[in-house]
């Protein structure tokens, strides 16, 4: 259950610094905080960027130009990335691109 927890943070701050996020029920706690030092520290600002064509691990590109049929947005990836990440499995590539 914890892990579930996890992931629908990691939904919720996909492109979205945590640290900087707003909290909606009360003050951020040391483990929470810590959550949030792990996604600041994921590079989610610059990685896994809309219409390039990336590495789902790591969020780089991995093509010498933006574009092509594979170039949409990776949110799904940044989670499943993340998630493998902390060892929490979700479906991910290349079983399930």
């Amino acid at each position: 259950m914890k892990h579930l927890a996890v992931l629908i943070l990691l939904v919720a701050a996909c492109g979205a610094p945590a640290a900087r996020a707003q909290p909606c029920c009360g003050p951020i706690g040391s483990e929470g905080q810590r959550l949030a030092t792990f996604l600041d520290g994921t590079g989610v600002d610059h990685l896994w960027l809309p219409g390039w064509h990336v590495d789902w691990r790591t969020g780089e590109s991995d093509r010498p130009a933006p574009g092509g049929p594979e170039a949409k947005t990776h949110c799904s990836a940044f989670v499943a990335a993340v998630a493998d990440r902390l060892g929490a499995y979700v479906l991910r590539p290349p079983e399930h691109p």
